[in-house]
This record gives C-alpha cells, sequence and structure tokens, in this order.
C-alpha cells in the first residue's frame, strides 16, 4: 500500500486500506455478533453493527472517501475519487492507515 501511495496511486493505496480495515471490522463483528457479517462495504455501518464504539473523529477518518455500492458490489471510479476527495484528505488518510498498521 505504501509503495502504491509513493509512486502516486492514490485511489489504489486507499482502496486496499479500505478493504484491510473492511476485512477487519468483519472479523469484529464475527467475534461480537458470532453470524455472517452484513453484506456492506460502509466502515462506519459496519462498525456500528459489529457494536463497536466510536468517537466522532474515528467515524471521520472511516469516512475519508466517498465509495458507493451498488447490488453488494463496490463502485469506485478514479475521477470520483479525485473529483470528491481533495490531495490533502487523500494523504490523511493513508496517513492514518499507515500508522495504524505497517502499511
Amino acid at each position: 500500500m505504501y509503495h502504491l501511495f509513493q509512486k502516486g496511486d492514490n485511489t489504489w493505496a486507499l482502496f486496499i486500506g479500505h478493504i484491510v480495515l473492511e476485512k477487519l471490522l468483519k472479523a469484529w463483528y464475527v467475534k461480537q455478533k458470532e453470524n455472517t457479517p452484513p453484506f456492506i462495504h460502509d466502515l462506519v455501518r459496519l462498525s456500528e453493527k459489529g457494536n463497536l464504539h466510536l468517537d466522532d473523529e474515528q467515524k471521520d477518518i472511516l469516512d475519508t472517501y466517498p465509495l458507493s455500492t451498488s447490488g453488494g458490489v463496490m463502485m469506485i471510479t478514479k475521477e470520483n475519487f479525485i473529483k470528491n476527495v481533495p490531495r490533502h484528505t487523500q494523504k490523511r488518510g493513508f496517513n492514518i492507515l499507515r500508522t495504524s498498521g505497517n502499511g
């Protein structure tokens, strides 16, 4: 992920970071609920459904970039990402992901 960001491929770097966080939140959900996690990609909603209590700053971090779904399939386009998320926000999201793991 870090290598992608260094090369300027911010979309893929944050997309992969999102996938990692989504998998962790779904694992948390399974541990808490002992049930199949919901088929959603919204990190804040996953946290809420898994009874993971987040403060406003943590929710803001999880909502770093726009994401939409269609029939449970994640839909993100590079154009939509670049248009809706300024470079400084992309860097902030990446730095948060990088410091929360080993990149």
